[in-house]
């Protein structure tokens, strides 16, 4: 009788592990009073309770959990290297279009999208013992933004981000301010026109986005940019991939610059996107090299650097005791004004926000001036 008991618990717990590898479970959480739902692959060979990385990927505008799971093919990925991926639902505007609030200008600023996504990681955590130091944020277009948000207000628990097709909007990155360094990957074309690559009312020129986040992460270029073989000619783009690599924290920027591609373009997901390289994998091997705990070094700034006034109609003055490297930005990633001095006339300037990038002993420091 003892046998046949045993016999009959270990096929039940056969059962159980069969049953939940490579399955998506479609769950829900309450957050801020509404009940939001998302959708969790679990890769094959998962076993229940050991601890794996998580991705979270965020679906685009008008999309859903659904679409986005189907379309940017991680489930391999996953299958192999052995994360869980989740694929949040976003909320339905006035069109019934989901959307994530991640400050897009025109769309809802509500609900509070970043605390859904810290009490969904905190509840995959609970149920299925996620390694919270290997948590990581992927999007398509307003995906990419909400990765992006994320990487700045919730630092402290995405340990990387990847956007495709994805910006930040002007009134977010004139804000943005992340507490730390992070690892930032985007992959973008030059022929979006949504969110388009050279910067409108609703997304950030890319150059200059990459070069904010690169100052910000004290990371300089490693090589020149590399020009990925164009395996697919048909696909009507090609690829040039840039590397930017930190010198105080174990850290990379890189971008995937697709020359002629269009916007919603996952590479590798099949006709109509770039074809040169797989989008899926080439994330996860970035975001395979991070984990929290190795990403957390706090900003370095020589306690000696001001600069003021801010904002400033006239003159900035830069208070510093060594010698000091200053260029002047737009949003467009034009270099302005260049100098070496501790006075600087921005008169000329028209009225508006200018990124200052300042080399200070040794060290790269990147903050916003406002010229009225």
């Amino acid at each position: 009788m003892k046998k046949i008991t045993f016999l009959i618990l270990l096929l039940f717990v056969v059962f159980i592990r069969t049953s939940v590898s490579q399955t998506t479970v479609t769950d829900s959480l309450m957050s801020g009073g509404n009940m939001r739902h998302y959708h969790l692959y679990l890769p094959k060979n998962y076993i229940p309770g050991s601890s794996r990385p998580l991705i979270l990927n965020f679906h685009g505008y008008g999309s859903n959990a659904s679409a986005e799971q189907n379309y940017t093919k991680f489930m391999p990925v996953a299958d192999t290297a052995g994360f869980l991926i989740v694929y949040p639902e976003g909320t339905i505007d006035g069109t019934g279009k989901q959307y994530w609030n991640a400050g897009i200008p025109g769309l809802p600023q509500t609900p509070d999208d970043v605390a859904f996504v810290s009490s969904l990681i905190d509840a995959l955590h609970t149920r299925y013992n996620i390694n919270t130091n290997k948590v990581y944020a992927t999007g398509l277009s307003n995906g990419g933004y909400m990765s992006y948000r994320l990487a700045w207000k919730l630092s402290d628990k995405i340990a990387a981000i990847a956007s495709v097709s994805g910006s930040m909007g002007p009134p977010d990155f004139a804000k943005c301010d992340p507490p730390r360094p992070i690892p930032i990957m985007e992959i973008h074309g030059t022929s979006d026109n949504v969110v388009v690559y050279n910067g409108s009312a609703i997304a950030m020129n890319i150059d200059t986005l990459m070069q904010f986040w690169v100052a910000k992460d004290h990371c300089f270029p490693i090589s020149d940019p590399l020009n990925l073989p164009d395996i697919d000619p048909s696909d009507g783009s090609n690829v040039i991939h840039f590397i930017w690599s930190a010198e105080i924290a174990n850290i990379n920027c890189e971008l995937y610059r697709i020359t002629g591609g269009a916007h919603v373009n996952w590479p590798g997901a099949g006709p109509g996107n770039n074809m040169d390289f797989s989008a899926s994998p080439t994330i996860w091997q970035f975001f395979n090299r991070y984990q929290l705990s190795q990403s957390s070094v706090k900003e370095t700034v020589p306690s000696s650097f001001k600069f003021y006034p801010n904002p400033s109609s006239s003159f900035i003055h830069l208070a510093s005791n060594t010698k000091v490297s200053v260029a002047i930005m737009d949003l467009t990633g034009r270099t302005i004004i260049t100098s070496n001095e501790k006075d600087i006339n921005i008169s000329r300037l028209s009225p508006g926000l200018y990124i200052l990038h300042i080399e200070e002993s040794g060290i790269r420091i990147v903050e916003k001036l406002l010229k009225y």
